[in-house]
């Protein structure tokens, strides 16, 4: 069974976030012709098994409030044994209406007011605005750059890290795997170090793993509760169907957290923010991804990796000015469009107002990264193509 990643779904006028109110949203005349490329979701269909699971819910005419399928729970340990090898036990599970929700209930559950968690930038921005809307403080242990075969690679800083994971006042790490927005794929090695060095210091450790499942090419994903289970009892890690089948409108995550003391204060923390909102439509549509999607997972990332080498290609032989991450996992690529001859502080509004493309501004990871942006190549191939020679023309004339 295949799924078609290519046919282009108009999206306009869906009330859709990524596609309608740009003008508003960043500034610009007319976005009629811009490319949107930003906010993580995908411009393709779920799978038709998800759309039936929900049609059937709704047909029925009375949308009160239900109890939680359950079948969930068997279907989140089904996949997670099939897709990584890893053994999940059902009642490690905790339920919230998205990764934001249950890593901040880990952080005020496991943390106090003032103190430091460390994020490794340039990372996903919500990251900081969850810290500091929790009253806790950002501690950056920034990701190095580097340039290898006219790609950027990225690897962790393990020397500042444990400098910053020894200070008194930090206390918990988000770590990002794979990582947004650079694309790494964290070795089980490199998850290792991290999670001795958090050991060592008692930092609670938030392993993100929302796109898992978004591996390109002959890399491979190994979950934090695999690599590390040794150290499972101070960590939790986060996840939802939400990128890989597209479905982020359902409000569906999970979190594994093996400790039963740890899994119980931060239960408790979530029932206090009154953040549960796990609802049966997105448990239907997860129960139905998890049980009988594996083709249109195994599809998405043959999608991708086209899509990234027709990157990878064009900029190399038409815009060789432009340098890119090397994609590992997720859909997002890292772009630096700092010498295309354009200050790097006016970069966004030149790919706004000359290109009619927008990503995600690179500044909103780290403020270092500004002349930087994130690519979202979650659509069909000719998207990816038009977006990419609206650059092309708009950089030649300059």
């Amino acid at each position: 069974m295949g799924f078609d990643f290519e046919t282009i779904i108009e999206r306009r006028n869906t009330n859709s976030v990524k596609w309608d109110g740009l003008e508003q949203k960043f500034g610009m005349a007319d976005a009629s012709d811009a490319v949107s490329m930003w906010i993580a979701d995908m411009d393709f269909a779920c799978a038709p098994e998800i759309a039936q699971a929900i049609q059937d819910l709704v047909a029925h005419p009375v949308y009160g409030y239900y109890n939680t399928q359950p079948e969930l729970l068997p279907a989140i340990c089904l996949w997670q044994k099939k897709r990584f090898g890893l053994t999940v036990e059902p009642e490690n599970l905790v339920l919230g209406s998205g990764v934001i929700s249950l890593y901040a209930a880990g952080l005020q559950a496991m943390t106090r007011k003032g103190d430091g968690v460390i994020i490794q930038s340039p990372v996903y921005y919500p990251f900081a605005k969850t810290i500091e809307s929790s009253d806790r403080v950002v501690v950056e242990n920034p990701l190095i750059e580097e340039e290898r075969d006219g790609r950027l690679t990225y690897s962790i800083d393990f020397d500042n890290l444990r400098t910053v994971a020894a200070r008194e006042d930090v206390t918990a790490m988000i770590f990002c795997n794979p990582h947004n927005p650079v694309g790494r794929i964290w070795t089980p090695e490199e998850q290792r170090k991290v999670a001795e060095i958090c050991c060592q210091n008692g930092v609670f450790l938030i392993s993100d793993e929302i796109h898992a499942d978004l591996v390109i090419g002959n890399h491979k994903m190994v979950p934090f509760m695999k690599a590390c289970p040794e150290h499972s009892g101070h960590a939790m890690s986060v996840t939802s169907t939400s990128k890989t089948f597209n479905v982020a409108g359902l409000h569906a995550a999970y979190a594994n957290i093996p400790c039963a003391e740890t899994r119980e204060k931060i239960q408790a923390r979530m029932t206090r923010n009154r953040s549960g909102g796990f609802g049966y439509l997105g448990a239907a549509a997860m129960i139905a991804a998890y049980t009988k999607c594996d083709y249109y997972a195994d599809g998405l990332c043959k999608q991708l990796e086209k899509n990234a080498n027709l990157v990878y290609d064009f900029l190399r032989e038409r815009l060789p000015q432009v340098r890119v991450s090397d994609l590992q996992g997720t859909y997002l690529m890292w772009v630096d469009m700092t010498h295309v001859g354009v200050p790097k502080e006016k970069v966004e509004r030149f790919l706004l107002d000359k290109a009619g493309v927008i990503f995600d501004p690179g500044a909103w990871f780290s403020p270092r990264y500004e002349g930087y942006g994130r690519m979202n190549i979650a659509t069909n191939s000719a998207t990816v193509l038009r977006a990419l020679e609206k650059i092309e023309k708009a950089v030649k004339s300059l």
